[in-house]
């Protein structure tokens, strides 16, 4: 019951955010943070990865092979080691930030463990589409793309 109430909120959430960036966004900008904040919870973050611009997604699907001394020996979309679904579920947001017409930051927020967690999608329009090139944890002193290209 509780799984069901979560994905109501999750989806009330995605409602409210899709009114939000009506017309204060690029559709296209818009529809990848709808994906961001849907795949946040999901067990496989493919369809984030495929918006990687190809260097990024390079180096992530070489650091995502390695078995011995594994740099992604985390969830990185939600930058813990065992993601506490339902709070992420109940608490998550996004906030676009466009900077200019080619480059904007996906902020997305939620309560997991009894803190606020933060993660920023730094996009870059490409050839008329939004592409990302990377993910920083504002809390912490690395990023997605540093870690995978070592």
């Amino acid at each position: 019951m509780l799984k069901v109430f979560a994905r109501l909120v999750l989806a009330i959430t995605l409602l409210a955010l899709s009114r939000e960036w009506a017309g204060a966004t690029d559709p296209a900008l818009s529809a990848l943070a709808r994906l961001i904040v849907t795949t946040t919870t999901e067990d496989d973050p493919a369809p984030v990865v495929a918006h990687f611009d190809p260097a990024f997604a390079k180096a992530y699907k070489k650091a995502s092979s390695r078995t011995e001394d594994s740099v992604l020996d985390f969830d990185w979309m939600t930058n813990s080691q065992d993601p506490d679904v339902e709070a992420i579920e109940k608490t998550i947001d996004a906030r676009i930030d466009q900077i200019s017409d080619a480059e904007a930051t996906i902020k997305i927020t939620f309560m997991q463990e009894g803190r606020e967690t933060a993660i920023d999608y730094l996009a870059r329009k490409v050839e008329a589409k939004w592409v990302l090139t990377d993910v920083t944890y504002p809390s912490e002193s690395f990023s997605l793309r540093d870690l995978v290209s070592q």
